[in-house]
């Protein structure tokens, strides 16, 4: 029979159902030790843990501030967040550590030579379903205990689908069961602060909104929630609504200027690693995986940035743990993100330009066509969900058959290529057209501008919206628009649509 002994955040077994490991990594810049549980046997006896989908950089890079206001930004750490959350005790036998001598312990119950093993009873860091659980948690709280931070309001990366495959679980004779974090309704997806916006980090809380006292109203309703709880905030981590400058999720939001990057200090910190790296002359796969991985960080509030990467990404795969001499290509692209370091920031005070591009192309031709639209108008097509081989949004089709679509390119091809890169070549195009159009490119002094596109291509929707693509016959006109978005100061936002609806399909057969 198995013996359990109970502690704060431990009991003991001389039974356990799986012995797992330690390690530890610095935490605080090295002033302590963040222990970490290597909860790979009992992962391997867990199923797969659901998807969770965190809030990253590009989301606040996304908000859109009205003109005349100021954004106000606030943000709460809860304090030991996963050592907080109570496992099941049937789970505990399964988080057990390595084991010790009863008699070294001083525990009594077992005999002085006895062999126990000190198990979990909370939520351990290195379970694959932690982050999952805790963000469940955070969410579940603030969804049923907060009214002022709406569930329907908070930041997410698209709608929730509680009923796609990937978040139900199966169920012999009754209906799937959904994994979401709330029976509330799901999140609307769009980025518009004319009402207060929330992001949930598994234990940080970040706030937005142009009203500061709206912000510190909720702050307090919220701190009261997770002390209720006992999942009480950590009193140095709470900032109050501020619109002087404020990180969230890594990045510097500069609320009065409206503007969205990482810190100054922060970008210039990872240019000078980078320099001293490509000095040295040579570095490990695993040096240089973390180096991308802060580079991917500060490029996500500018993504078309996020197209310099290609060799790097092979140099890590080869490398490894060995250390290699950094190819040339390699030290091009780590120059060129070097270069362009004063980009990687983002407006969310711009407006939509007043027209709408689609584009097309087919094996003989391109094709390019524009309409004019009112600026709001655009903001609402933008929010419209769209996925590539599903039915389109009424209020997208309504849009499209009722413009008036005017032609501005149709060209023959000089050269033949894959249809995926003619289609990339042809979105280039509108680029190029758009920007002679001075209600498109507007002076630096002026702000920003966001544009919108629609195409037909799943690639070329693909990778423009995520900036980079491993495919090398897309990725040379990829990195000419890229470098022609972040000189320009303009924001693409590409959304498909079916190849019979696309007003630039005739254009592009030169027809």
């Amino acid at each position: 029979m198995t013996r359990m002994i109970d502690r704060d955040m431990i009991s003991f077994t001389d039974k356990p159902l799986a012995v797992n490991g330690l390690f530890g990594v610095d935490k605080d810049n090295g002033a302590s030790i963040r222990l970490i549980i290597d909860a790979r046997p009992v992962n391997s006896m867990f199923i797969p843990s659901p998807p969770v989908s965190l809030p990253t950089p590009d989301l606040v890079a996304a908000l859109n501030v009205p003109q005349g206001t100021t954004l106000y930004a606030a943000k709460v750490d809860l304090d030991n967040f996963y050592h907080r959350i109570r496992l099941p005790e049937v789970w505990w036998p399964f988080f057990a550590l390595p084991s010790i001598r009863a008699a070294d312990l001083g525990i009594s119950g077992y005999a002085a030579d006895a062999v126990i093993y000190p198990c979990c009873k909370t939520l351990p860091m290195g379970f694959s379903h932690s982050v999952f659980l805790a963000q469940a948690v955070h969410e579940h709280i603030i969804d049923t205990k907060v009214p002022l931070l709406e569930r329907e309001a908070r930041v997410i990366r698209q709608p929730f689908d509680p009923l796609s495959a990937a978040t139900v679980v199966p169920s012999i004779g009754s209906p799937p069961l959904p994994l979401c974090t709330s029976a509330l309704a799901s999140p609307t997806g769009d980025f518009d602060l004319s009402r207060m916006r929330h992001s949930v980090y598994i234990d940080d809380l970040n706030i937005y909104h142009h009203d500061s006292l709206m912000i510190d109203l909720a702050i307090d309703q919220y701190l009261v929630a997770m002390a209720a709880v006992n999942l009480p905030a950590k009193p140095s981590k709470i900032v109050r609504a501020t619109a002087d400058g404020l990180e969230c999720l890594g990045v510097f939001v500069d609320g009065r200027n409206c503007e969205v990057g990482l810190s100054v200090p922060k970008l210039q910190a990872l240019r000078m690693s980078t320099l001293r790296i490509l000095a040295v002359g040579e570095a490990t796969g695993r040096e240089l995986s973390h180096l991308v991985g802060r580079w991917t960080w500060a490029m996500l509030v500018r993504r078309p940035a996020m197209s310099i990467f290609s060799a790097v990404y092979r140099f890590i795969e080869c490398a490894h743990d060995s250390s290699y001499t950094i190819w040339p290509s390699v030290r091009r692209e780590l120059l060129a993100a070097t270069g362009i370091a004063p980009l990687l920031y983002a407006s969310i005070r711009c407006d939509w330009s007043p027209i709408v591009i689609a584009s097309d192309a087919s094996e003989l031709a391109a094709g390019v066509v524009y309409t004019q639209v009112q600026p709001s108008e655009v903001r609402h097509l933008s929010l419209v969900p769209d996925k590539p081989g599903t039915d389109t949004d009424p209020v997208l089709q309504s849009f499209i058959a009722k413009s008036d679509w005017k032609i501005a390119i149709s060209h023959r091809w000089y050269q033949q290529e894959h249809i995926n890169a003619l289609e990339v070549r042809s979105s280039l195009a509108a680029i190029k057209w758009s920007l002679k159009r001075p209600d498109v490119l507007v002076p630096s002094s002026a702000g920003h501008t966001r544009l919108l596109l629609l195409v037909d291509s799943s690639a070329t929707l693909g990778s423009i919206n995520k900036g980079r693509t491993s495919a090398h016959r897309l990725l040379r006109p990829l990195r000419t628009m890229s470098a022609l978005l972040l000189a320009a100061g303009l924001y693409l936002k590409a959304k498909w649509i079916p190849s019979a609806m696309n007003p630039a399909d005739k254009p592009s057969r030169c027809l």
